[in-house]
């Protein structure tokens, strides 16, 4: 493969109010392909620095992943958090922001496919960053709906880094079932009272649809919850987030390092 004729990774989005939309990636070498027993899986060379692409859907690349992981993690975090949980999340880059921000805490990773976390670390290392030979990040290899829950664990920050919603019948379409408010209800049941829950959807505003019926699961379940938004170009478009917790919260806007702008932009009660 060269740079002239890349192989273009062809990415449908879920049909919203626009039709049906694509995104397509190039990539100038692939670095790893692998059928695991769950999904796909795909690392190689793009615009945006290597990629990592799970059943044709780009999961992060080099240039913008620090941006995406740092948007999910801090606007939300607390100092007084000990004990996080990061339902996905194999890739290591949310728990490495974690570690960075909070040095003493307690990090439980609950990841069904462990060759995605192999071949992270073999080609693009500096995602984890050495985060899985950290003695208090746990990796837990199984299925995060069953690990929730059969669980005794209480926690203070429970962050949902999750394959994206697909249409029903698509290929990886189980994970729909952590969107859920059965799902959402049972993370209500394992959070702590001054906790929070996030989690990163879909490009805003192209999949609208799809992000408004998780907005609508997260309201039946939660009295508080915030959506934020910032851009990342790998992904084609501004990212959304949405956050929900049992008490009042305030998020932080200004986080170091986004690329535009420089603070994350809440998203008003549109749904």
């Amino acid at each position: 493969m060269n740079r002239e004729k890349p192989e273009i990774i062809l990415e449908k989005f879920i049909k919203g109010p626009f039709g049906e939309s694509y995104v397509g990636t190039p990539v100038y070498k692939i670095l790893y392909r692998k059928k695991s027993k769950y999904q796909e899986i795909l690392i190689g060379e793009t615009p945006f620095g290597k990629g990592l692409f799970l059943d044709n859907i780009l999961q992060l690349a080099e240039y913008d992943e620090k941006v995406f992981h740092k948007a999910l993690v801090l606007p939300g975090i607390k100092k007084s958090f000990r004990k996080i949980l990061i339902l996905g999340g194999g890739d290591g880059g949310t728990a490495r922001e974690i570690r960075s921000a909070l040095p003493e805490a307690e990090i439980t990773v609950v990841d069904i496919d462990i060759e995605v976390t192999k071949a992270v670390i073999k080609y693009i290392p500096s995602v984890p960053n050495g985060i899985f030979d950290d003695p208090k990040t746990r990796l837990i290899n199984t299925d995060a709906f069953k690990y929730v829950e059969e669980t005794s664990e209480k926690f203070d920050y429970i962050i949902g880094d999750l394959t994206d919603l697909r249409e029903e019948g698509m290929e990886g379409s189980q994970v729909n079932r952590l969107y859920t408010t059965e799902f959402l209800n049972q993370l209500k049941n394992i959070l702590s009272d001054d906790g929070r829950i996030v989690y990163h959807l879909e490009v805003y505003p192209v999949s609208h649809d799809i992000i408004g019926r998780f907005v609508k699961n997260v309201k039946q379940v939660y009295r508080h919850y915030k959506m934020y938004v910032t851009y990342i170009p790998s992904f084609g478009g501004f990212w959304s987030y949405m956050i929900m917790g049992k008490k009042p919260f305030r998020l932080k806007r200004k986080i170091e390092g986004l690329i535009y702008p420089k603070e994350i932009m809440i998203i008003k009660d549109i749904f």
